[in-house]
């Protein structure tokens, strides 16, 4: 067992890159991007060299999918997209992008239609 010290979850300096990561999951609010802005050049270039290494990129927000592409899909290079996965609406529907980068026609999951109220959606 690690030393406390040593423990990256008591000590965060202590916490290195993992080569082997393949899927990072990350919400997108205040996190990617701040409220109702776009996310910066600068992590639209982080979030490139991620998935340039072949790693699948998992978005999670409260807002809609149309929101997660104009602050942030959009201004990741088409051929990147592929390995970009949305849970929009707190995880409610899970949508995914077509090899030519483009938002697939339906999604890999959904509580939209058949769990939630009109009031909810």
């Amino acid at each position: 067992m690690k030393n406390k010290l040593e423990d990256p979850i008591q000590n965060p300096e202590n916490m290195e890159w993992n080569e082997k990561v393949k899927l990072i999951i990350s919400d997108v609010d205040e996190t990617i991007a701040d409220l109702y802005t776009e996310a910066t050049p600068e992590m639209i270039a982080e979030l490139e060299k991620i998935l340039s290494e072949n790693k699948v990129l998992f978005l999670i927000s409260g807002q809609s999918v149309k929101s997660i592409q104009w602050r942030i899909v959009d201004h990741i290079k088409k051929e990147l997209r592929k390995r970009i996965i949305i849970g929009h609406c707190s995880g409610a529907e899970v949508w995914g992008f077509s090899e030519d980068g483009n938002l697939r026609d339906s999604p890999f999951y959904s509580l939209y239609e058949t769990a939630l109220s009109e009031t909810q959606k």
